[in-house]
């Protein structure tokens, strides 16, 4: 994705073709790396997905670049997707799941409609704008505790120090009850100047005694007046998360210094550090933070690690600086709602598309100084005997086009010799038909390397000589996820769901997400009878299998195998946690929720889900481990003059694995080759 919107950035300028010449070069038969998504026509032409994936509302960059797409597309009024608008569904409730005492249960999240529409509006908030918004928040949400535990009486000042200034310096008598601190604080930070530099210490210390008062009430007074009450529990977590999050970016200067100050330590140690409940700390809220970014090394959920510095920054994002809704859900495959509207609008205005072409290697000229050669392997040969005349989407399927789940063997010589192999695939076994080299003066001016990070070491093999590129290398981690995708006879309802709309986030690992994803049957073509409901989910998965050989052909398999044994054990054990309503009789799961033509019985009708090991090297998700953000190139970075990144492995504002960091990435690389887009 970051390497087509380099590509939509450099061509959105008026006469971009006397400047420049864009060719893609994409290995197998469809674009969008982790956000490919294609049709199966054996089964009811359903979409298969990489894994489940949904746009935040605070996805500026890349909801513009998409709403452009569509608006350049012009499709007609009574098409599917006629406009973005037509192609997400936005959603405000996000619940998390909670095991208390081995019982599980729904910990409700709601969050106020934007009226902004997504992908507009001005520059992002600053670390400081955030933290004010962030004390509103928190002044409002312990307002609505305060009937529930009553004010605490507090003890009386006796003159002197912080109180007395803060009493002359606030709009009306400083109250000596804790309550009332939080109303206070957001008074005082109001008043303070924009600029953080121009804060004085009075000011600071006010700020920070006033929070860590609200603090001492919210810890002590509240939650021992409301003790054992389920709702007013979690309330209290949240508000210590918020109000430990508020003191610790004062404390370390995060709002004067940037996120970068505090991106050594790992989140959880970060919030004990600064004071947060050990239940707080170990909460749900917490591990739905690990859990969306997939932050454990090495798949490993008893190895959480999160960088402090880049979790917070995601947080304030996420939570306070969305358009419309916070969540939004594409309304069909992500290779039909945003690659294939990508792809259509860079070939109608002449970017050229070279499928079928996998890098080998990366060359340095003899000096170290630029890219001297990209050697490429050539999977096929084309049967009009281009290296650019492949045409890769299907008709429409129920009026929406989308990418096949192979090659379109007609477009290709002796196309028939591919069925069964995956051409993405490290371990295809495929024996290429000829390889080209891409000359640098002759072939290509710049560059844009787009593969994701853990595709890079061997292909980038001469880079590891520079000491900026070995420690990308080095410290910059990756973690290979699995995903499901449950096509079931039965309804959420059916299945015992009764707590309102998902996606759910902390649900028991190591499937730890899980959306209900049933909007998208409309957009399928099955036979009767047709399931009545699809389920997604998706989480980390243990080990490093991108290191074996190419040779070891059954690697696939053998990930398969794993995928799907833990999906037994899940639904056996979690699943029913859940989803009472898929309980069979005798316990554990009933198979036969499951949509299964042709029959099987048991835990053999997974056979006929889609379950998905993203285990290649370009498929591991980048890790945000502490420490590790300073070994982050920026797009400009590559340190040879005519190379260019992108991905969401390269340095910009979010330094975290999602779309909309590999698309800022992107339009930083287009910017570098060709400078800023006007405005």
């Amino acid at each position: 994705m970051a390497s087509l919107a380099t590509a939509l950035e450099l061509t959105a300028v008026p006469g971009w073709q006397s400047r420049l010449d864009v060719t893609v070069y994409q290995m197998g038969w469809r674009l969008g790396g982790k956000a490919a998504s294609s049709r199966n026509p054996a089964l009811g032409d359903r979409i298969e997905e990489h894994g489940l994936h949904v746009w935040f509302g605070c996805y500026n960059e890349a909801f513009r670049l998409l709403r452009g797409c569509y608006d350049e597309l012009r499709r007609p009024a009574d098409s599917a997707f006629a406009t973005l608008d037509d192609a997400f569904t936005p959603q405000n409730e996000t619940p998390y799941f909670e095991e208390v005492d081995g019982r599980w249960s729904v910990w409700p999240m709601w969050f106020p409609p934007n009226p902004s529409p997504v992908g507009t509006g001005g520059p992002r908030p600053t670390v400081w704008e955030y933290l004010v918004m962030a004390i509103e928040g928190l002044e409002h949400a312990a307002g609505e505790l305060l009937h529930l535990g009553g004010p605490d009486p507090g003890r009386p000042h006796h003159g002197g120090g912080i109180p007395d200034w803060l009493a002359a310096h606030l709009p009306h008598p400083l109250r000596h009850g804790s309550d009332a601190a939080l109303s206070h604080a957001t008074h005082l930070a109001r008043s303070m100047p924009p600029d953080p530099a121009e804060h004085r210490d009075d000011h600071h210390s006010g700020l920070l005694w006033l929070l860590e008062r609200a603090k001492t009430w919210a810890l002590n007074h509240l939650s021992a007046a409301t003790a054992g009450t389920e709702g007013v529990r979690r309330a209290v977590i949240e508000l210590d998360l918020g109000l430990t999050l508020a003191l610790g970016c004062l404390r370390d200067g995060v709002h004067r210094s940037g996120f970068g100050v505090i991106d050594d330590e790992d989140a959880r140690a970060w919030f004990r550090r600064h004071g947060a409940a050990p239940a707080s700390v170990e909460s749900t809220p917490m591990r739905a933070l690990y859990d969306l970014y997939f932050a454990y090394e090495g798949g490993d959920t008893a190895r959480p690690s999160f960088s402090a510095g880049v979790a917070i920054n995601a947080v304030f994002r996420l939570a306070l600086d969305y358009k419309g809704a916070v969540v939004n859900e594409m309304r069909a495959g992500m290779g039909e709602v945003v690659i294939a509207p990508v792809y259509e609008v860079l070939a109608r205005r002449g970017v050229k598309f070279a499928f079928f072409h996998r890098v080998e290697r990366l060359e340095l000229s003899s000096d170290r100084q630029a890219l001297a050669r990209i050697h490429l392997a050539r999977q096929v040969e084309l049967a009009d005997g281009s290296d650019t005349g492949y045409q890769p989407l299907t008709e429409p399927i129920k009026g929406v086009r989308c990418w096949p789940g192979g090659p379109l063997v007609a477009q290709i010589k002796d196309g028939e010799r591919l069925a069964g192999i995956d051409l993405e695939s490290r371990w295809s076994g495929w024996t290429d038909v000829g390889h080209c080299t891409l000359e640098a003066g002759r072939d290509f001016d710049v560059a844009v390397l787009g593969i994701s990070l853990a595709g890079l070491p061997d292909v980038a093999a001469d880079f590891r000589a520079d000491h900026r590129w070995r420690d990308l290398f080095d410290h910059l981690g990756t973690t290979q996820t699995q995903s499901s995708q449950l096509w079931m006879d039965a309804s959420l309802t059916d299945l015992g769901w009764t707590d309102g709309p998902v996606p759910a986030d902390a649900a028991p690992e190591p499937l730890d997400v899980w959306a209900d994803r049933t909007e998208l049957l409309a957009f399928e073509d099955w036979p009767d009878p047709a399931p009545l409901s699809v389920q997604y989910l998706c989480g980390p998965m243990i080990g490093d299998v991108y290191l074996r050989p190419p040779d070891d052909l059954d690697v696939p398999r053998r990930a398969l195998d794993d995928v799907t044994a833990t999906l037994t054990g899940w639904l056996d054990d979690r699943g029913v946690a859940i989803w009472p309503g898929a309980r069979a009789p005798e316990g554990g799961f009933d198979w036969n929720k499951l949509h299964a033509p042709g029959s099987p019985t048991g835990p053999d009708r997974l056979g006929a889900q889609f379950r998905r090991a993203n285990i290649d090297p370009s498929e591991r998700y980048v890790l945000s481990l502490p420490g590790t953000a300073r070994y982050r190139l920026p797009a400009d970075g590559s340190g040879y003059d005519n190379l260019v990144l992108a991905g969401d492995w390269t340095q910009t504002d979010w330094n975290v694995g999602c779309i909309e960091a590999a698309v800022i990435s992107g339009i930083n690389a287009a910017r570098s080759i060709d400078g800023p887009s006007p405005a």
